[in-house]
């Protein structure tokens, strides 16, 4: 699979229903509960729900994804609950933010191409400034598995090089983010600070 296949993601989010869902991945929730709302940068944001959650306890929100359906999607989830979002239609190489900007950066199961994974990483992490927070889950590769869209906590530990690891592991979670990814899942979870 080719994340960065636009036609795909418009494909897939072009239904009624909600792909991922409406509610917000359960891991960032509970990282950014205790933590005050700034200003946040979910970069591979789909339909909105992490976002639209996190403009409903007072972050100021920026947004972005491939899929002019997702952003449809978002902006329609964000009028629903009365919130605002600036969420835009893009992908990492040609988007833009200040540097030293975001209080927080929030990935999640954005995954990209392996090959352009860690310039990705550390153009997004640019946008962060020190003492801002990562949070990251998606799905998970082991060392001894060949090299694909999912992550694998060595090589993501040299994409952040320069974080302090609070947590990073490589565990089994239950999930329920909508109809695309349910049940018993291994995945690569990974919260830090700059």
């Amino acid at each position: 699979m080719r994340t960065d296949d636009v036609n795909f993601w418009n494909l897939l989010f072009d239904q009624q229903v909600y792909a991922f869902g409406e509610t917000p991945n359960r891991y960032m929730a509970n990282k950014l509960e205790e933590v005050p709302p700034a200003k946040v940068l979910l970069p591979g944001e789909g339909e909105g729900r992490n976002a639209v959650y996190l403009a409903e306890k007072g972050w100021k929100v920026s947004a972005f994804d491939l899929s002019e359906k997702g952003k449809e999607k978002a902006d329609r989830l964000a009028q629903k609950k009365n919130v605002e979002i600036d969420f835009r239609v893009g992908d990492v190489k040609k988007m833009t933010y200040p540097e030293n900007y975001f209080d927080a950066l929030v990935l999640i199961f954005a995954h990209f191409m392996p090959d352009q994974r860690r310039a990705y990483h550390q153009k997004l992490l640019s946008y962060l400034k020190s003492g801002g927070k990562l949070v990251l889950e998606g799905h998970a590769r082991l060392d001894e598995e060949p090299v694909d869209i999912r992550f694998n906590l060595n090589e993501l530990k040299a994409d952040f090089k320069g974080v302090d690891f609070i947590e990073a592991k490589t565990t089994w979670e239950e999930l329920n983010e909508g109809r695309i990814i349910t049940g018993r899942t291994q995945v690569v979870q990974i919260f830090a600070i700059k």
